[in-house]
């Protein structure tokens, strides 16, 4: 086990004794603030690299409808 997840699940353990709602809400907002900025800044370089290819693809018209998908992936499952 890593250093992140042994303190990751020492705080969770600690935060399961607390009854305090103020307290609880305080953390929440911590955590939340939290986990939209790591959202936001943690793409790795190979899911960047995906998402640009993807505009790309819907830039050149490279794209299909989500009815096309279906049908094309009912055909795959019948093996057609």
């Amino acid at each position: 086990m890593t250093k992140v997840d042994s303190l990751r699940n020492e705080i969770i353990e600690k935060v399961l004794c607390i009854n305090d709602t103020d307290y609880l809400n305080a953390i929440n907002q911590l955590v939340n603030k939290q986990s939209i900025t790591a959202a936001i800044s943690t793409l790795t370089k190979e899911q960047q690299l995906l998402l640009n290819l993807s505009e790309e693809d819907i830039l050149q018209n490279r794209t299909i409808s989500q009815e096309e998908l279906m049908k094309k992936s009912k055909a795959g499952l019948k093996g057609k």
